[in-house]
């Protein structure tokens, strides 16, 4: 799907939107679309873990992970700190975890 609009780094212009809570279904899409890049909302708060989410990232594939009340109310769970400084801090975490995870793949 989306050969013929391949970009000069190797990606189709055509993109999926993909739930980060399906990891059972990861592998088997990541392999049917190899050269498409995933939105992947679902993580955090919604139930997606790092692990999940890793499995859509396999052979350098890529994604955008979308986290947005894990993000945006990180204030809540870190009492003291500041909205802008929880959301940093939920950010820098999510990133991390999220790099972890494919590492360990």
């Amino acid at each position: 799907m989306g050969k013929s609009v391949m970009g000069e780094r190797g990606y189709s212009s055509i993109g999926m939107v993909i739930g980060g809570t399906y990891s059972e279904e990861a592998s088997e899409i990541r392999a049917c679309y190899k050269d498409s890049f995933f939105l992947i909302p679902g993580y955090g708060a919604q139930g997606g873990k790092a692990e999940d989410i890793a499995l859509y990232m396999t052979n350098g594939n890529g994604g955008v992970v979308n986290s947005s009340r894990g993000i945006l109310m990180a204030w809540k769970k870190q009492p003291g700190i500041k909205f802008d400084e929880a959301a940093y801090n939920e950010c820098v975490n999510m990133k991390e975890a999220i790099q972890n995870a494919c590492n360990q793949l």
